[in-house]
Order: C-alpha cells, then sequence, then structure tokens
C-alpha cells in the first residue's frame, strides 16, 4: 500500500493534478473495484483525497509496535560479504516505523528490559503493549514477579502439605 500509494503521488506531481477532488476520483479508479469496495466501507462522507487516503492508511497499515520494531532494528547485523553502504540500508528501512526522533532514554531501557530480561513470559507480556512506556513496564514487571513469587509460595505449601499426607500413610 504504501509503495503504491507513493507512487500515485508522484503521477499527481508529475501530471500536475493539485485538485484535492480529482485526486480523489484518481485514487479510486486506479485502485480498482476491491479499492473503491474498501473505502465503501470506510464511510467517507468528505471529497478530499486526503481523507480517503487516511481512511484507506488506517485499513491497510498495520499497527506499529515501536518497542518490537526497535527490537528488530537492533537485531539487524551485517551479513557475511555485505557491504557497509548496503547494511545502511538495511538499517534505514529497518529503522523507519522506530520513531527514533522522539526517542528518549526511558525508551533506550524499555527496549533494553525487553530484549535482555531473563523471563519470556514476561517478554511476551510487554510486547503485547503497542505503546510501552517505562511506568506501565514497571506496572505489568510488579505484577508478574510478584505472581510468579506468590504461585512460588504456593506451591511449596501445597508440596509440603502432600508430604505430610503420605508421611501419615507410612504409620
Amino acid at each position: 500500500w504504501e509503495d503504491w500509494i507513493t507512487t500515485l503521488e508522484m503521477f499527481f506531481i508529475a501530471s500536475g493534478i493539485n485538485d484535492t477532488k480529482q485526486k480523489k476520483a484518481f485514487l479510486l479508479y486506479l485502485g480498482g473495484k476491491e479499492l473503491q469496495n474498501i473505502h465503501r466501507t470506510q464511510n467517507d462522507e468528505s471529497d478530499t483525497y486526503e481523507k480517503a487516503k487516511e481512511l484507506l492508511d488506517l485499513y491497510f497499515k498495520p499497527q506499529v509496535n515501536m518497542t518490537f520494531d526497535r527490537n528488530k532494528f537492533y537485531n539487524v547485523h551485517q551479513l557475511e560479504n555485505e557491504t557497509i553502504s548496503a547494511y545502511v540500508t538495511r538499517l534505514r528501512d529497518a529503522s523507519r516505523t522506530c520513531n527514533f526522533e522522539h526517542y528518549s532514554p526511558e525508551s533506550a531501557i524499555v527496549d533494553n528490559v525487553i530484549s535482555k530480561c531473563l523471563s519470556n513470559r514476561l517478554r511476551r507480556r510487554l510486547l503485547r503493549e503497542p505503546k510501552l512506556d517505562l511506568k506501565t513496564l514497571l506496572e505489568i514487571s510488579f505484577t508478574a514477579e510478584s505472581a510468579e513469587q506468590q504461585a512460588l509460595e504456593l506451591e511449596k505449601q501445597e508440596e509440603h502439605l502432600n508430604k505430610i499426607g503420605h508421611s501419615k500413610d507410612n504409620f
């Protein structure tokens, strides 16, 4: 979708098409029946290209999880026989959805916890949060760690009771 819409917008520039109604008509015409049907379900009441594109972007673009995308970025390694130029191109591509222009120390801490924490269960739970901040990470982590400790205590108590029950049978 992103590549197609970029090409369409280059066509608008090359053709000198500036009218928003005309742009919307081209978008729907060139997109074909399937795109027209999708657009129809988006309840677009406006005549503008911008509004139609915005609604279709919401339909076609997957929800971005910056934490997950940054972890993927940090795991991009140079391939054997890959030039630095090619490696940087892959890094640039991987960084597109990372939102590094708004990257803070707190975001770096969140990313590091997720990529390096010992609990795979906690990592999976944290990755379910599309807009995870440090406060939420700490809340989720505290709850998960507390629940783990409580479960271990209950399991120890149950194990102790089972041992007592078995020792009575031996008398």
